[in-house]
Formats: C-alpha cells, structure tokens, sequence
C-alpha cells in the first residue's frame, strides 16, 4: 500500500511563469555546454530547482514535462561526474534528447559528495541501472578535493553506497563509520545531520538488514 503523505499549502499562482523562466535558462546553459563544459555545476543545479519546482505542481509527476525535467537533472548530474573522471579529453553524454560532445573537465568546484549524492540518487529513482555503476565507479578521493566545507559522514555514506551498488565484502564496516560520523558531539550542525542526512542511513541499514 503507498501512503500519500500531505504537505502544507504551496503558493501556485506565479508557477508557471516561474517554469517558463527556468527552463530558457537552462536550455541556454546546456546549449553551451560543448563550448564550456565547466558550467555543468551551474546546469546541474538549475536543472534540480526545475525539477523540484515542476513537482509543486504536478507532486506525482505525472506528466511528461515533470518527468522530463527529473531525467535532464539525472543526465546533468552523470554528465558532470564523466566530464570530471574521463581519462580522455572528450566525452559523449546524452542530455535533453540529444547526444553532446562534452570537453574532459577534471576536479571542479561542483564534484562533492552533495552533487555525487544528488547525482546517485537521480540514478537510482530513473531505475538507470548503467548510470548507477558509473556513478559509483567515481573515487572518493576526487570528491575531497573540493569537499572541504564537507564533514566525514559525507564522504563516509559515499562510501557506503559505493560498496553497496559494487557488492563490496565492506559494506556493513562502512556503514557502521557512516552512522557513527553522524554523533552530535563530532559534527558541527546536530540538527541538520539528525534529520535530512541520518534518516536515509538508518532506512539504508533496516532496509539492508532485512535483505541480508
């Protein structure tokens, strides 16, 4: 059985305007794109605000420019993190239905664990199974090169995540180290870390437990 669980009132009447507006703006950044493949960051999180914009108007996503959107957030967010790792100096992605030669862009200030987070979890909801394996093939160890402000359950749920979509022999280890990064008394905002960052750790481990 699905719950629907209601949200309180959402102001609606300037929506579409808003829509309009947002979605020329990242229809020109991604139309440049193959000239400066470095505002992937910038396109990734218009495309997010797009996306989650769309969704208060259709909360189910259920019609195509919804669902649209989310798919061009996913494609974004895989896009930044192979223009980030490819080895070669070109790389083809596919974004808003058409294939984009993408120029290799190496670390950058967008590749954190919040946009390989974002970008796992777009994966995961578009059931792209291909883009999910990528995702995790991404190392950690690119992601703290501009991840100072991030503290180490970030890096640690990374990881847990990575092993768990891999089949690592190490995913309760690290699941374990994610969790206990989480404490009050190590992280520098409690009440942030409590609700949206160890509520998907602790589903993962209930989860995780009863498949095991």
């Amino acid at each position: 059985m699905i719950s629907a669980v209601p949200r309180h009132p959402v102001a609606t009447d300037k929506a579409d305007e808003g829509l309009a507006i947002l979605q020329e703006s990242l229809q020109k950044l991604i139309d440049g794109l193959e000239a400066d493949s470095t505002d992937l960051g910038d396109a990734f999180q218009l495309a997010l605000t797009l996306a989650r914009t769309r969704s208060v108007l259709d909360p189910r996503a259920a019609i195509f420019p919804s669902w649209d959107a989310w798919v061009t957030a996913m494609q974004l967010g895989s896009a930044a993190l192979a223009a980030a790792t490819t080895t070669d100096t070109h790389v083809q992605c596919r974004i808003a239905h058409k294939d984009r030669t993408l120029r290799a862009t190496g670390p950058q200030w967008y590749i954190t664990p919040a946009s390989w987070i974002n970008a796992h979890n777009l994966a995961v909801a578009c059931r792209e199974t291909d883009r999910i394996r990528a995702v995790c093939d991404v190392p950690v160890s690119l992601l703290r090169e501009h991840g100072a402000r991030f503290e180490g359950h970030h890096f640690a749920w990374v990881e847990t995540l990575q092993a768990y979509w891999r089949g690592d022999r190490d995913l309760v280890p690290k699941l374990v180290r994610a969790v206990d990064a989480t404490d009050p008394q190590s992280v520098a905002d409690p009440e942030t870390v409590s609700k949206p960052i160890y509520p998907p750790m602790e589903l993962f481990h209930q989860k995780s437990g009863k498949r095991s």
